[in-house]
Formats: C-alpha cells, structure tokens, sequence
C-alpha cells in the first residue's frame, strides 16, 4: 500500500522527486513520504522528525509541507462520501430529532499526554525483572 500511495504522489507530482533532487537532499522519496505520515499518525514534532531522520528542522518542515499538500490534492479522488441520504438512514435518532440537517458527526475527543521538553535518555526499572 506503502508503494502505491507513493507511485500515484509522485505520478501527479513529478516535481516533488525534481525538487527534492535539486536541493540535493539524502531523503529517498519513500522516506519523506514516510515522515510526513508519521508526522500525521503520531503527531510527532517537528523537532523530534528532524532528530529521527537526520535533518535540519526547516528541512523537516518543508518537506511535511510539500508532501501533504501534494497528498491531499492527488488522494482527495479516493475520498467517497455517502449520500445525504444514506447517512441520515444510519444516523442516531438523537441526532435526527436534534440535528436534521447534519451530514456526519466527527468524534473530536482528545486524550492529553504528556511530552517531555528534554530528551534525555532514561533507564526503566521493573519490581518484576529483579
């Protein structure tokens, strides 16, 4: 799937493989295809893209930038939605009695974690190793 998404990003944007040639960058295509999905599953930092790859953060950023963009205009086509129709069958009755007019509901939860600012390398100890 990996190969795929690539193939078809770089057949509607031959430029990002020229451009990425003409800065002389040591990131294979695959690889800044794969940062900036990382960049999007985990929501890593820029900094800690830079520090994983090797790069200076405004590579990092430049890359992200010019990848996503070049994603969302040459994927948007595999993005079908339902019709109204369908989606207000298989909608919960709270929401039809309340919202009529809603097209989809999109969970925005949030899970806070905590990041720490120093990265500093740390030993884990276990009662259960010992």
């Amino acid at each position: 799937m990996f190969n795929h998404v690539l193939e078809h990003v770089l057949s509607c944007f031959p430029a990002l493989a020229s451009k990425a040639a003409c800065r002389r960058s040591k990131l294979s295509d695959a690889d800044r295809l794969l940062l900036t999905l990382m960049r999007l599953r985990h929501g890593l930092r820029v900094q800690d893209i830079a520090y994983r790859f090797q790069i200076g953060l405004t590579t990092a950023s430049n890359i992200f930038s010019d990848w996503l963009d070049a994603m969302y205009l040459s994927l948007k086509v595999f993005i079908m939605w339902p019709t109204q129709d369908l989606c207000f069958q298989n909608m919960p009755q709270i929401f039809k009695d309340i919202y009529p007019r809603t097209r989809c509901i999109i969970d925005c939860s949030q899970k806070f974690l905590y990041r720490t600012t120093i990265l500093i390398p740390t030993t884990c100890t276990s009662i259960f190793k010992l």
